[in-house]
């Protein structure tokens, strides 16, 4: 009876390692084993990447393919693995057509797949929205928050704005004042964040407003200025508030 048992024991232990072995994890868990294994084909994922890619971030990795091998499994896999690389590098903004090339144990090139994706430069276009700009108000990603920054001023002291975002994709909460803002009221509610802020003097270049922790999309979030609500600034001028109304308020995808 006890050698009977000993019997079914390793067996049970022996299909166990089987099917261990036959498990391909590809992204995620133990790597994925090539060995013996030929592609045969390879489908670009377009859905796991993003519309536009910041052309400063790109990573290989950022792009997914699915591969099917001679024996009839599929597996999907990120680019940044070592059986893939790209047919050229990516050095300017722009829609270019590419190819993903994937090669076998040896080095070998047994499969391509071609797609297009859109690189642009959140650097650039953030530079050109504040270039011309006397005074500007940019809201930012640092981390898990999102800062009210005064990035550019000739003279700013208070003023009041509302901004916008799809609160199906951000969560807003925990408000922080910037030390150098003075007084600041925030309120976030129903897909509006409201923001009215004053000090005695105009403030400095660089400072911030507010910050605010956010969870969530940020890139898709649609935060944008509310165009509909009476933004304003105004300055210090001979200790008296001047209405200002060449502010420029930018949203930073970066």
């Amino acid at each position: 009876m006890k050698k009977k048992l000993i019997i079914v024991l390793t067996f049970l232990f022996a299909l166990f390692l089987i099917g261990c072995k036959d498990k391909p994890s590809g992204n995620g868990g133990d790597s994925f084993s090539w060995k013996g294994k030929e592609a045969v084909s390879i489908k670009y994922l377009r859905d796991l990447t993003p519309e536009e890619i910041d052309i400063d971030e790109f990573e290989l990795s950022m792009l997914h393919v699915e591969v099917e091998f001679s024996d009839g499994t599929k597996q999907q896999f990120d680019c940044g693995e070592g059986h893939f690389s790209l047919s050229k590098e990516i050095k300017t903004v722009g829609t270019p057509r590419l190819t993903i090339i994937c090669d076998d144990e040896e080095g070998n090139e047994v499969e391509t797949a071609n797609f297009t994706v859109r690189f642009v430069s959140y650097t650039a276009q953030d530079e050109a929205a504040i270039k011309d700009a006397a005074n500007a108000i940019v809201a930012k990603r640092n981390g898990d928050k999102v800062d009210f920054v005064l990035v550019k001023t000739d003279g700013l002291a208070s003023g009041q704005l509302r901004f916008t975002y799809d609160a199906s994709k951000l969560t807003l909460s925990e408000i922080t004042k910037g030390s150098g803002a003075g007084y600041v009221d925030v309120e976030v509610k129903d897909g509006k964040v409201s923001i009215g802020f004053a000090s005695d003097a105009n403030l400095q270049e660089g400072t911030v407003i507010c910050s605010i922790a956010f969870s969530g999309d940020y890139r898709n979030s649609s935060l944008a200025l509310d165009e509909t609500f009476e933004n304003a600034c105004w300055a210090v001028v001979d200790n008296a508030p001047v209405a200002i109304s060449d502010v420029v308020y930018h949203v930073s995808r970066k």
